[in-house]
């Protein structure tokens, strides 16, 4: 499984380059929150430059107009909330500008559970993606770790967005690899399935270890091959456990046959932990 590892360290290292180099953060697309602390520059009246922290409850206070909530918004939507309140409050024209800029972010936090290297809390920067928070985990235990499981769970919704980490490491798909958030939980969960079934007409049915990358054609080849003239390899059926779901099954067909004789390889499926093969 060390393969694994130096493709997480492989991937990291493409992703951190591309973050510093290539995709810079920008602050357009950070929400305001408690704790924040920003400035705020209306026109060019000196007297009214203020910087603030946002309280417990989102807001600000400005002068004139007091009390108004930023909290949740982005810094975009923050300065036309701030204008709106000054030109409806009849302070200035729809002409003034407002600036607002923030000048230091409120302490961020992840939770990182399950079979990863070093569990734990860890602080974030505003831009921080999933694998950078792994990485400061020490990344997934390759031994127990169940990569295809893995979820994200959103702390205002409790949304759980479900990770496929082995598709990130080894496919390189980044299209997972979402911006954390204040308060996320990364859950990546034991693999308790560590085996595939291979039953029916093979020379030596019986349980095969599951490793990532095991498809159909090494769990037959582990199982001695199929039964001459009694093995009918272009119906052989694949039934796979539902993901929370315990004791429910997806049936499907695949054609072994278009494999071998025509080298098709969409019928070499990838199989997963606890998939039962019959011949």
């Amino acid at each position: 499984m060390q393969w694994i590892a130096r493709s997480f360290v492989a991937l990291i290292m493409a992703v951190m380059w591309g973050a510093v180099f290539g995709q810079p953060y920008e602050d357009e697309e950070y929400r305001l929150g408690p704790n924040d602390v920003i400035t705020v520059r209306v026109g060019s009246e000196q007297d009214m430059a203020t910087q603030a922290p946002i309280l417990y409850d989102g807001t600000i206070s400005l002068p004139l107009i007091g009390p108004i909530k930023v909290g949740g918004l982005t810094v975009a939507e923050a300065e036309r909330e701030i204008k709106r309140a000054y030109v409806d409050g009849g302070f200035f024209t729809d002409s003034i500008v407002v600036v607002v800029n923030i000048f230091q972010y409120r302490p961020m936090r992840v939770n990182v559970v399950g079979f990863v290297t070093n569990p734990g809390q860890f602080n974030i920067r505003p831009g921080d993606r999933l694998l950078s928070v792994l990485t400061m985990a020490g990344g997934a235990n390759n031994q127990t770790a169940n990569l295809r499981r893995a979820v994200l769970v959103r702390r205002n919704s409790q949304e759980q967005i479900p990770i496929d980490l082995y598709a990130m490491l080894v496919k390189g798909d980044l299209s997972q690899n979402y911006r954390m958030e204040d308060g996320d939980v990364i859950r990546i969960p034991q693999q308790l399935q560590d085996a595939v079934i291979v039953t029916g007409m093979v020379v030596q049915p019986g349980r095969i270890t599951y490793r990532d990358g095991l498809r159909l054609a090494d769990a037959i080849a582990a199982a001695g091959g199929g039964v001459p003239n009694r093995s009918w390899l272009s119906k052989i059926t694949i039934q796979r456990p539902v993901r929370g779901r315990p004791g429910q099954y997806e049936r499907f067909e695949v054609n072994y046959v278009q494999f071998t004789a025509k080298n098709d390889w969409t019928q070499n499926i990838e199989l997963e932990a606890g998939d039962i093969v019959f011949v």
